[in-house]
């Protein structure tokens, strides 16, 4: 007993050393160029190496946890030769930090070469999150990896299970660099072979590893081999250790760039607790469906026979790419389990959704709206009409010769001259509001937002250009919505706003539309700054799909940190008669991308 009593005492002197020291935490980040095979292909990928002097580096990054409230300040150096990048920390609000929200061109400029960009902010809320570039495509080749943010008070369902296993990052892998396959996606039709899809997925990754896909396994890599091969000795399947007998807690991350997972573990229910960060009434699946930017925590007991069970996740709503690992119990051989992985729950959503749009979908094992929020741990959903109502209308068209993923008809495209973030807090409305539709349908998708506003977003889901219809993963940046509702068909108020979950809906900051479906979600537009709203389906968002929200007046938007490097040409920004020159006259501006200090008139203030 005295000496249970001497632990407990020496455990909590270490926890509260540990936590004070958490309260400021410096991470030094070095992204480069390294090759790996994690499904046995060799392909370039984007690794993270951690210090300036170290050697040690990982795929994907290794998993960063940090505690709710900590003041978190991550520098990362891009050493790539060519490519630029930025780093998102999925699902934070960045609440006094919106400097540091991450999406290229629209809160900063992206780090070019050589350079570096000091991201800093108070971590929260707490939950499961992920990081990921948001510049170009490098989460496609890497650049995305686990983020915990532990809670200050216990979480709710702590006591229902014993441990916890590493967590899960579920990714889509090409053997495509990811610029080739943007470079197709932006193609006009007049050049070469205009538009070119990047396809499914070659393997479905579990912690950045998977067997050989089907098309390589005949062919292992030896020293003799010519053209495609499978290194065997790095492919493989991640395993999961347990011991029969005890519950485990999961954290499952859709870390993929396009792909809609459905996931399960072999003979063992699962209880979904967490999504988002946010804590859900508990209820038990035999599987779940995990899109891109979702993020969930389960529970399960090892109350099975000692030996190897699959885990296993299968693309749902397009071609039929399976990935699998397996979940060991100790004292099993360390063998693959029988047969192959398999998601029978799924197996009759495996394509986009031919017209005409079907009444209904079977979502009995997976409905999203069986999604509620846990009572006393998620703020109560605004009561009566919204301030204002957002519709979209979603599809996918040719503009300007572009095929396009676009809202109303407007594709938003990326303008490197200046952020919008940037611009807003200087006040310079002409160049920040639009980039006004023209007839071709390319511009920008702004909302202006009255901070403190009741915000009701409304999306209907539309055909692509050749008829069929896909999901969408919608993800916000800078907050969380509640999900008051989903269906078939277009949202008409009259109908459906009496079947609304305006009691206990989920509050989170991803959640999916289905094909041929309408979704609204609800937010209060509490948090000033502009956020990034779009499909997380990369693809997609690199065709045009997404919108900007921009909250509250300038003078609401929190002053940058003193390191936060203002960017694009002094002529860019300040020109003509903008009173904000003056007033803001102490800023220095430079040319970031250049890294070249200004010179001539366009320094004058």
């Amino acid at each position: 007993e005295q000496f249970s009593v001497e632990c407990k005492m020496l455990f909590r002197v270490l926890l509260l050393t540990w936590l004070a020291g958490a309260l400021a935490g410096d991470y030094y980040w070095h992204v480069r160029l390294g090759f790996a095979s994690p499904d046995g292909f060799d392909r370039p990928v984007v690794i993270v190496r951690e210090g300036a002097e170290s050697n040690a580096h990982a795929f994907p990054p290794p998993t960063l946890r940090v505690v709710e409230g900590e003041h978190v300040r991550v520098h990362v150096t891009n050493d790539l030769p060519t490519h630029h990048i930025t780093i998102h920390f999925h699902g934070q609000h960045f609440v006094g930090y919106p400097w540091s929200d991450g999406p290229a061109h629209i809160t900063q400029c992206s780090i070019s070469p050589g350079h570096s960009f000091t991201y800093e902010f108070i971590a929260g809320p707490s939950g499961t999150f992920f990081f990921h570039d948001h510049a170009g495509g490098k989460s496609a080749d890497g650049l995305q990896g686990i983020f915990i943010v532990e809670p200050k008070t216990p979480e709710p369902f702590r006591g229902q299970y014993d441990e916890e296993l590493e967590p899960l990052l579920l990714t889509d892998w090409y053997h495509t660099f990811s610029e080739t396959q943007i470079a197709g996606l932006t193609a006009q039709r007049t050049e070469g072979r205009g538009f070119r899809w990047v396809g499914d997925p070659k393997s479905i990754l579990f912690n950045g590893r998977a067997a050989c896909p089907a098309a390589l396994a005949s062919n292992p890599c030896s020293d003799t081999s010519t053209g495609d091969c499978c290194d065997t000795e790095r492919a493989g399947h991640y395993v999961f250790n347990v011991q029969q007998g005890r519950r485990y807690r999961l954290r499952v991350v859709g870390a993929t760039q396009m792909s809609y997972l459905n996931f399960r573990i072999a003979g063992h229910r699962l209880t979904v607790v967490e999504a988002d960060g946010t804590y859900i009434q508990p209820f038990e699946v035999d599987s779940l469906d995990v899109n891109s930017g979702e993020r969930y925590s389960v529970i399960f007991t090892a109350n099975q026979n000692i030996d190897n069970y699959w885990m296993s996740a299968l693309q749902i709503y397009r071609g039929p790419v399976q990935g699998g690992a397996i979940l060991r119990y100790v004292g099993a051989p360390a063998v693959d389990p029988s047969g192959s992985p398999s998601n029978p729950d799924a197996t009759t959503l495996l394509a986009p959704v031919e017209p005409p749009a079907p009444a209904s979908y079977d979502l009995s094992r997976w409905n999203p709206n069986n999604l509620k929020s846990l009572a006393g741990y998620s703020p109560s959903v605004p009561q009566g009409p919204a301030d204002k109502t957002i519709t979209y209308a979603t599809a996918q068209s040719f503009l300007a010769d572009y095929l396009t993923w676009n809202l109303n008809g407007v594709a938003q495209v990326e303008d490197p001259s200046l952020p919008l973030l940037q611009a807003r807090y200087l006040g310079v409305e002409p160049d920040y509001d639009t980039l006004p539709p023209n007839a071709s349908g390319l511009g920008r998708v702004v909302e202006h937002i009255p901070l403190g506003s009741v915000v009701d977003v409304v999306i209907n889901n539309l055909a692509a250009a050749n008829g069929k219809n896909e999901e969408h993963p919608w993800h916000m940046h800078g907050g969380y919505f509640w999900v008051l509702g989903t269906g078939i068909g277009q949202y008409n108020p009259a109908i459906h706003a009496s079947t609304l979950n305006m009691v206990d809906p989920v509050y989170r900051d991803s959640t999916t539309v289905y094909p041929w479906g309408w979704l609204v979600i609800r937010f209060v537009a509490n948090n000033p700054g502009v956020w990034l709203f779009h499909c997380h389906i990369l693809w997609h968002l690199k065709m045009g799909m997404a919108s900007t929200f921009v909250v509250g007046e300038p003078k609401d938007i929190p002053a940058p940190p003193s390191h936060y490097p203002f960017c694009g040409t002094r002529n860019s920004v300040c020109m003509g008669t903008n009173q904000y020159c003056k007033a803001r006259s102490s800023i220095n501006f430079y040319n970031y991308h250049n890294s070249g200090s200004c010179s001539g008139s366009n320094c004058k203030q």
